[in-house]
């Protein structure tokens, strides 16, 4: 991925969590509805999460802005993804396999950041 590429991911990576963050911090009723209801009397969780994305949001918004993206912003961006990525995987099994729209967006982002390493380290 070149320079413009790579911000324009992070541009979307951002957009994805300020959109999920802001939406279950309004309201949680729709978003329960939507990705389902895995965290029922939980609704500290749900928040601490949801401010969380946001937080990433912001900093991928800003950090896009830059003709070349900090590689740190980047690798955040690529962990962060890997990591919830890694978690859906590790549950799936317990789910009956089923992936959720959500995840597979982050999946999406996980491996669109693996090609841009791995296009930088081979």
């Amino acid at each position: 991925m070149e320079n413009k590429s790579v911000n324009t991911f992070l541009r979307l990576h951002a957009l994805y969590y300020l959109v999920t963050g802001i939406w279950a911090l309004v309201s949680l009723s729709t978003f329960t509805l939507a990705v389902g209801d895995f965290h029922t009397g939980n609704e500290y969780e749900v928040h601490t999460i949801s401010a969380a994305a946001l937080a990433l949001g912001v900093v991928f918004i800003l950090a896009s802005r830059y003709h070349k993206p900090n590689r740190e912003i980047v690798l955040t961006a690529s962990l962060v993804a890997l990591a919830v990525a890694s978690v859906e995987i590790a549950y799936l099994p317990s789910r009956g396999w089923s992936l959720h729209w959500l995840n597979v967006v982050e999946n999406v982002f996980a491996a669109g950041y693996f090609g841009y390493y791995s296009s930088r380290l081979f």
